[in-house]
């Protein structure tokens, strides 16, 4: 499932940012919301995943669809993020490399 994230143009930038508070997971793109997914919900997304098994270059379990593209910007926060801070950031971002 998609759960509405629109599809991605080659060539474009995207900030991507997922939220986890209580195992339910939040999806936004460009600083918008555009998932909220209740824990337990969806057996592709799991309750717990180990910070050691972040995967940022691929996705489908096992990495079966390698990353094509380039990484401008990387951030990993310790807290969860609400909206407000999701599109603050997002336009941050955005100023600081000039898109």
């Amino acid at each position: 499932a998609n759960y509405g994230i629109p599809d991605f143009v080659p060539g474009g930038y995207y900030q991507i940012t997922a939220s986890r508070s209580s195992g339910n997971y939040t999806y936004y793109v460009n600083g918008i919301q555009y998932a909220y997914i209740t824990a337990g919900t969806d057996s592709g997304i799991p309750d717990t995943t180990p910070f050691n098994q972040l995967t940022l270059n691929s996705y489908k379990p096992a990495g079966t669809y390698a990353f094509a593209g380039n990484f401008l910007d990387i951030s990993i926060f310790n807290n969860s993020m609400a909206s407000p801070l999701v599109a603050g950031y997002y336009n941050q971002v955005k100023t600081k490399w000039g898109l």
